[in-house]
């Protein structure tokens, strides 16, 4: 489904590479959780995945086509941690956007699984379609975002630390939740946390990034059945411990 091939990506001539001869695979359907320290290239790979920035050397393909040409498809869903919706717009016309946006340059929608609405509705927030962002608040604000991306009927979804901000009762509801309905929409989910507690819980394989240059994908597997999570976050933190990208 989403394969990095041979990618290598700095920030500008002369600057250290954030990936260098890097190779990843996901499969289709998959549930993946990308954690690691700051600076080593966890955003940066969700923005190489989503098509906005290009390797200098590699490729990377979503579905066996380049990865910026799925972005134009509209079938990545990016979801930021700043939400990233109009204050001017209300919470329906923010969850429409992204097809309004596909429409305006011609492009037919894509085969989603529901509606907008009907997805504010599946995240309990179809009572607040005619509020406007600044009247919600943080976690409402990011169903929302949430709303937008699985409208578009992603193929993939890529998650930048959503819940950073929120509190640990609205973080673990709405990375249930999350979780629940990318598995709904049939989308490949990527997932990004600072959070190594996170990760075991919204990942079922868990990629391991360390200071740059990445050169290695290091996986930790982490079965569906929830079996040992304190176990497998001492994995991951061995794992962090010993140099991920080495």
């Amino acid at each position: 489904m989403i394969e990095l091939l041979d990618v290598t990506f700095s920030y500008g001539r002369g600057s250290r590479p954030v990936f260098e001869g890097f190779e990843w695979i996901v499969g289709a359907g998959e549930s993946w959780a990308v954690v690691g320290p700051s600076g080593g290239g966890k955003t940066t790979l969700l923005y190489l995945i989503a098509g906005l920035r290009e390797p200098a050397q590699g490729v990377v393909t979503i579905g066996g086509e380049r990865a910026s040409r799925v972005l134009r498809q509209g079938a990545v869903g990016l979801v930021l941690q700043d939400y990233g919706l109009l204050p001017w717009a209300s919470v329906l016309d923010n969850a429409s956007l992204g097809l309004r946006v596909r429409r305006m340059y011609g492009l037919s929608a894509p085969p989603a699984t529901a509606t907008p609405a009907e997805w504010l509705a599946r995240l309990g927030i179809d009572h607040l379609r005619d509020k406007y962002p600044g009247q919600l608040s943080g976690g409402e604000r990011q169903r929302v975002a949430i709303a937008r991306a699985l409208a578009l009927g992603p193929r993939v979804l890529l998650l930048d630390e959503p819940f950073s901000a929120l509190d640990t009762m609205q973080r673990e509801d709405l990375e249930r939740l999350t979780l629940q309905v990318g598995q709904e929409a049939g989308a490949t989910t990527v997932f990004v946390t600072h959070s190594i507690e996170e990760a075991v819980f919204v990942g079922r394989r868990i990629l391991v990034l360390g200071r740059p240059p990445n050169r290695v994908a290091v996986v930790v597997e982490n079965p569906s059945d929830g079996s040992d999570p304190s176990g497998r976050c001492a994995q991951v933190r061995a794992v962090l411990a010993g140099e991920a990208s080495s």
